[in-house]
């Protein structure tokens, strides 16, 4: 089992890789909104006012972090499927990135 994480620069782009994905089949993503650290720093100014500021900023860049898990076969799909919309991620300079890493437990509830 993996654990996919894909960063989407581009909220406009969100839906249609998720619309990829449901094309494969990988269906039980988790969507989070997702700050990188360089950024929130440049908003915080060192000051309670600023953190406050940037807290309350509704036009502030968030990047989309989808997170899905999956079988090993199944991550050359979500790739596929990410670069249906946003084309081949490692030439381009968006800013995207998807990685896998390797799930040693997972125990899932019955729906």
């Amino acid at each position: 089992m993996k654990l996919l994480i894909l960063r989407v620069t581009d909220e406009l782009d969100l839906e249609k890789i998720l619309v990829q994905l449901a094309n494969y089949k990988l269906m039980d993503a988790v969507i989070i909104d997702a700050k990188g650290m360089a950024s929130e720093l440049n908003d915080y100014h060192g000051s309670l006012l600023g953190s406050l500021r940037a807290m309350f900023d509704l036009d502030r860049e968030v990047n989309k972090l989808i997170m899905l898990t999956c079988n090993d076969e199944q991550v050359q799909y979500a790739v596929q499927a990410m670069e249906k919309v946003v084309g081949d991620i490692e030439n381009s300079e968006s800013g995207d990135y998807i990685l896998s890493l390797p799930i040693d437990f997972i125990k899932i509830a019955k729906k």
